[in-house]
């Protein structure tokens, strides 16, 4: 090979060249294409990630009210017939893309969600009578092997929010006590979930340890764990059961466990703050009702408002500090 060749601008053809010519090892080929092409930085590869899960929503999102809006004039074979075709389709495109691929994973996600939208339609064509939550618990039922396989955050959460669709529906329409053992049972199913989570991510299953998974699944939890205690704090029901002190316990339970392990092991500031909101949210709850019960004068709205501000703005300067401290703690490798 002439000295010519050396002096040529790099690209990938000359360091195949190079590399053909046993100028190269096979280590060196890859390291010098890497370094013609460097790896997106991070904004760009998130940005590329929510644009691609954004344009397969909206394609959902567009499918589901095209069925909406020609419903009346659709014959119930076009309608099923059509709904197959597009959920056959996503399946083919997952096994051409293959599940190691996000565009795979996206497809399959897509799939699954016509899946429901199948029983939907089947069930408003034939009436079957059965209840809502059925619908939910055949959803989830159907795609749990798609959820085993796949190894996605995304459908994975899906399936989470199926199984809580499905159990609130069946409270609402079977159980008795129903608002109590609702918000215990979706407590204990959630919790469960979030301790998955952060098993999967101790051993290292890249699939779920991804940060939005666990914040989803906190916030989620915490809102009605938190909404359920600040009700409780403004009116205790006449009647209480077992079921009236889960809730609160479980909400203790979290947030303890959470501030000690974003804290300590995961370093989480994101899920510190979101502690912090639901012990604001149940304390000013407290304040407002003993204060507000000795009177309701603007003097004293006037005074809640300035504790709230006190409140807020004491749990943002604790958590400023936390925040410095773990950087701190970051760069010392402590």
């Amino acid at each position: 090979m002439s000295n010519s060749i050396l002096d040529k601008k790099a690209d990938a053809s000359l360091i195949q060249d190079l590399y053909s010519a046993n100028y190269l090892d096979e280590t060196t080929r890859k390291e010098a294409i890497k370094l013609l092409s460097p790896p997106k930085i991070m904004w760009q590869t998130w940005a590329d990630r929510m644009l691609l899960l954004f344009s397969a929503a909206l394609i959902l999102a567009g499918i589901i009210f095209f069925f909406a809006f020609n419903w009346a004039v659709m014959p119930p074979y076009l309608k099923l017939g059509l709904i197959q075709v597009v959920m056959i389709a996503s399946i083919i495109a997952t096994l051409i893309k293959g599940l190691d691929n996000l565009v795979g994973k996206v497809f399959l996600l897509a799939a699954s969600i016509f899946v429901g939208v199948l029983l939907a339609v089947y069930g408003q064509i034939y009436q079957t009578g059965a209840d809502a939550y059925q619908l939910f618990v055949g959803w989830a039922l159907l795609i749990t092997l798609w959820v085993v396989i796949a190894k996605f955050g995304g459908l994975w959460l899906i399936y989470l929010l199926l199984l809580n669709i499905a159990i609130a529906l069946f409270f609402n329409q079977t159980a008795t006590d129903k608002e109590h053992q609702l918000v215990s049972t979706l407590g204990f199913l959630n919790i469960f979930a979030l301790t998955l989570r952060e098993y999967g991510a101790y051993k290292k299953l890249k699939w779920i340890s991804a940060l939005w998974l666990r914040w989803f699944i906190l916030a989620g939890t915490l809102f009605f764990l938190t909404s359920f205690t600040a009700a409780l704090i403004i009116k205790i029901p006449q009647e209480t059961t077992y079921w009236t002190a889960i809730p609160p316990i479980l909400l203790v339970i979290l947030l303890v466990l959470t501030t000690y392990y974003s804290r300590h092991y995961s370093k989480d500031l994101f899920s510190l703050t979101m502690v912090a909101l639901s012990v604001c949210a149940v304390v000013l709850t407290f304040i407002g009702k003993a204060i507000f019960e000795i009177s309701d004068d603007a003097i004293v709205v006037l005074g809640f408002g300035l504790i709230v501000l006190a409140v807020v703005s004491l749990a943002t300067f604790v958590l400023r500090q936390v925040g410095k401290t773990m950087e701190k703690e970051a760069i010392y490798g402590n």
